[in-house]
Order: C-alpha cells, then sequence, then structure tokens
C-alpha cells in the first residue's frame, strides 16, 4: 500500500485542492511511522511473539484505512492514515522481518529479498485495480474501504502462519525439530547455535561470564550469552552500526521522492493520466526484478558494497532526469532502475546489522536500521513537495536526493573509527568473532569484512 502513494497524491490534491508539500506529507509521515515504529515493534515482540504482533497490525491498519475513508479533512489523514496505517504497517513489517532473519545466515540477503518480494508485487496488484475501484466504486473513498478489508485478511492469514525454528503455527506447519516453549504463550527467545562467519561475522556485544565460554563463539543453545549492558546502548555504541545507520537515513532522504512524486510529475510533463498510473507499476518491475539478483550478489561480494553501488546508481539516475523526462519510454525506464535501486537497498538494510550483531540483538539491530529509514523518508517526499511549491520546478529536488544519496555511499566507505569506539570488553569480543570468521570461506570472509 504504500508503494502506491503517488496515486492517492493526485486524487486527495484534486479534492482538498491544497499544496503538495503539505498532501504528500501525509504519505510521508505514515511511511515514517511505518519505519520509525520497527525499534518499538521490535521490542514489543520480545516480549509478546512475532504471530501477536503482526495480528495487531492488521487491526490497526485496517481500521486506520476505514477510518481514513470517512474523513473530511486533509488533517484528520494525519491521524487516520499516517499515524493508525502507518503504526499497523510497522507491527507487521518488524514481525514479518525477525521470522525470515531468524531462518537464514548464510544467504540471509537472498533470503530476505524473496520474502519481502510481497512489497514489491504490490504495484502491478494495486495499481490497474486502485484505477478500476476509483472508476467503479466512485472514488478514492470507496477503494479505502475495500483495501481495508484486504489488509485485515491478508495480514491476519500471515500472522497464522509465521513459524519460527522449533515452533508450530496455527495451521500446523512446523519448524525445526527443536520446540520451543514460550511465557503466556508467546514464543520465548530462541537458543541461538554456535555463530558462524556466515551467520553472525562480528558481535561485540555478547559478553563472557563464567560458565557460558571464554568467547562468544563459545555460546550454545544450553548456554546462552550473558549481556553486560543495556542491549540498546550496546547498539548504539556500536560504530559500525552507527555508520550504517547514517549512512540509512541519507539515502532515505531521496529514496522515495520518485514513489510519492512520479506519478504528478509525469501528469506536469503533459502525459495522459492512464500512462502517468502505469509508472508506478516500473517501479515495482525494477523493485521485484532487481531486489532479488542483487541481493544474491550481495551474499557473494559483501552487502555494504552492493549498498553503496546502489546509492551511487540511484545518485546518477536523479542527476539525470532532464535526460529521462524526454519521453514517456526514458521516464519508464528510470522507473525501472530506480525502483531496482531502492528495492535492492530496503532489503539489505534489515540483513546488514546481521554483519555485526548475533540473533540476540538482530531484533534491536534491525529495528533501529529501519527507523533510520524513516528518518529520511518522512523528510525527503515533504521537502520535494515544498521545493515545488516555491519554486514550480522539480530540477532542485532531484539533485537534492542524488546528492543525498551519494553521501550515503560516502559515509558507508569511511572507516568505522570515525564514528567512535567501542568499550575495550566489546572489542574483546569482536576480536573472538574475527577470528570465528577467519574460519569461514574466502567469500564469507569478503562479505564480512564489507
Amino acid at each position: 500500500l504504500q508503494q502506491i502513494y503517488g496515486l492517492l497524491l493526485v486524487d486527495l490534491l484534486a479534492e482538498f485542492q491544497l499544496g503538495r508539500g503539505y498532501t504528500a506529507a501525509v504519505g510521508s509521515l505514515c511511511l515514517g511511522c511505518m519505519e520509525l515504529g520497527a525499534a518499538p515493534a521490535g521490542e514489543l515482540i520480545t516480549h509478546i511473539g512475532e504471530r501477536r504482533v503482526c495480528a495487531m497490525g492488521a487491526l490497526a491498519a485496517s481500521a486506520g484505512l476505514l477510518a481514513s475513508a470517512n474523513t473530511t479533512r486533509l488533517w484528520q489523514l494525519f491521524l487516520t492514515y499516517s499515524m493508525l496505517v502507518g503504526g499497523g504497517h510497522a507491527l507487521a513489517l518488524m514481525a514479518a522481518v525477525a521470522v525470515s532473519n531468524s531462518w537464514w545466515g548464510r544467504r540471509r540477503s537472498f533470503a530476505g529479498a524473496l520474502a519481502n518480494s510481497g512489497a514489491a508485487m504490490a504495484p502491478f496488484v494495486l495499481s490497474p485495480v486502485w484505477s478500476a475501484m476509483r472508476k467503479g466504486l466512485g472514488g478514492w473513498r470507496n477503494v479505502l474501504s475495500v483495501l481495508a478489508l484486504g489488509e485485515a485478511l491478508i495480514l491476519s492469514a500471515a500472522a497464522l502462519v509465521m513459524t519460527l525454528p522449533g515452533e508450530r503455527s496455527l495451521c500446523g506447519a512446523r519448524g525445526a525439530p527443536n520446540a520451543r516453549a514460550g511465557v503466556g504463550g508467546a514464543p520465548a527467545p530462541a537458543p541461538a547455535p554456535a555463530p558462524t562467519a556466515a551467520d553472525s561475522p562480528r558481535d561485540p556485544a555478547i559478553a563472557c561470564a563464567p560458565g557460558h565460554g571464554s568467547a562468544p563463539s563459545g555460546h550454545s543453545a544450553a548456554h546462552p550469552p550473558v549481556y553486560e549492558e543495556s542491549p540498546w546502548r550496546v547498539i548504539l555504541a556500536h560504530p559500525h552500526l552507527r555508520r550504517l545507520y547514517l549512512a540509512v537515513a541519507l539515502f532515505a532522504v531521496g529514496e522515495w521522492i520518485p514513489v510519492v512524486h512520479l506519478v504528478q510529475f509525469a501528469l506536469d510533463l503533459g502525459l495522459p493520466p492512464l500512462d502517468a498510473d502505469r509508472l508506478v507499476l516500473f517501479l515495482g518491475l525494477g523493485n521485484l526484478g532487481l531486489r532479488i539478483p542483487l541481493n544474491a550478489l550481495a551474499d557473494r561480494v559483501g552487502r555494504s558494497r552492493v549498498f553503496m553501488g546502489s546509492a551511487l546508481a540511484y545518485a546518477g539516475l536523479d542527476l539525470c532526469m532532464p535526460l529521462f523526462q524526454r519521453s514517456y519510454a526514458s521516464l519508464c525506464v528510470f522507473a525501472v532502475l530506480a525502483g531496482g535501486c531502492y528495492g535492492a537497498v530496503n532489503s539489505l538494510l534489515t540483513t546488514i546489522p546481521g554483519d555485526y550483531v548475533g540473533p540476540h540483538l538482530m531484533r534491536q539491530a534491525t529495528g533501529l536500521s529501519i527507523a533510520a529509514l524513516g528518518v529520511g523518508m518522512v523528510s525527503g517526499p515533504v521537502i520535494a513537495g515544498e521545493v515545488y511549491d516555491r519554486t514550480g520546478s522539480y530540477d532542485v529536488v532531484w539533485v537534492v536526493a542524488a546528492l543525498c544519496m551519494a553521501a550515503s555511499a560516502v559515509t558507508l566507505a569511511v572507516p568505522a573509527s570515525v564514528f567512535g569506539c567501542a568499550p575495550r570488553s566489546q572489542r574483546r569480543a569482536d576480536a573472538n568473532w574475527n577470528g570465528t570468521a577467519r574460519t569461514g570461506t574466502a567469500a564469507t570472509a569478503r562479505s564480512a569484512s564489507a
């Protein structure tokens, strides 16, 4: 649903007759709530489990869509669509990411891209459906009411089949042979297997304790690691993660501008409304077609390297917008390539934290990575709309977006030591993890170093 806000933006501009910056803020804040809510959603999952959190997300998102369909002022959509729908999506998204990351290690990026490819398929399903329902049902309000029902059914079904390793799903499917017991019906944290270079090259958060081995690589299911301090403090003190979060936030400022503004931009160029709507399909085509191969490549050559390459490619696309806007065909090419770039990065940012922390901190570290994405996504499309309202042109917008994404790639290339130094106990643990990483394959070692 987040992928097609550009279609809803056109309807909202036509009905409420307000500025593009203010109207675009509805979708940006919705996306921001989804991304920023990932961190608290990850913490909630540790207490009540993925399945319950996903079910809560289904209830909140569907209620928000129903309420949005009955609004009479644009500001009301900030409460119903932006906050309620966005918050519901945060719960469902983080539950799915946590389940996916719990199953995969060596090919984590490929598996994650495959698992969240449903988001990339949304434009293919919802873009033609939106146009047809808008005509057949008499406007965007009735469309949102129908989508509310679909949202409730789909996310509830997802909650039913969510299965962690060793856990039986509500529909009878079973994961790994080692079942887990939960407290109050909620799944308990899985005892992590002995880390390998493919699973977690570095985990400075796991501290040594009597009876738990002399190094992080010595912990087992019977002896889980003991933390010396708060997991959140450990994550925020990690220089590699600090660098990653800044890079993600910079990338996100420019990432979502085409998704929100490309349809209206095409209408400004004089393209027919149907052709402008189809650009959303081409964004989805690139998102679906390129995210999986790029993430498979990331498992081989390094996730951070593919992140940097995608960010630089996206920056180049934005700088070349004066060339792409000359014809509809070239705009379609831009949409495909842009969709591939942001699709690849959106998948990578949920798996890169696993290169620096172990499974016991993956939920929190991944939640903060998604939250950093939300910081940029909230601001980027709003800034673009405000710039257009003041200048009557998107020319400056594309340049600013390109500079932000180039800065993101440069940030990830800067040595992590620039972003601080981990405490001594964490550095000792990090050294032990590096020793474990050296026992892996050459390809794994290269991915870990990247």
